[in-house]
């Protein structure tokens, strides 16, 4: 289980075994779970750490202070504004033409 440092008042935590938890004040808190499971995706093990945990703490945030409806719009905007760039990347690193990669990042400008 990996722990990820946010003030004491809640915590993420990341098992081998499922998705994200998380608390506020004592109470469960989930990321939405399709956010996370299309992020897992395109990240490594060590990315989804540092990335989802970022995220996370931010959900907290957004959530404590104007509540989940906006927390969850929030989310989703971060995760769908993410997909483009870890899909090349992924592309990328399979071996696909860079020329053609620089031609979609143009176009997504």
């Amino acid at each position: 289980m990996m722990d990820y440092e946010l003030p004491s008042h809640f915590t993420y935590s990341e098992t081998d075994d499922g998705p994200a938890r998380l608390q506020h004040e004592g109470q469960p808190l989930r990321l939405p779970k399709t956010g996370e499971f299309l992020l897992s995706l395109f990240l490594t093990k060590r990315e989804r750490i540092y990335v989802i945990g970022d995220l996370a703490e931010e959900y907290q945030r957004i959530y404590s202070a104007v509540g989940r409806r906006s927390a969850r719009f929030w989310f989703y905007q971060q995760v769908l504004g993410s997909l483009l760039p870890l899909t090349l990347r992924s592309l990328s690193m399979e071996g696909i033409p860079v020329p053609f990669l620089q031609l979609v990042r143009r176009l997504g400008r």
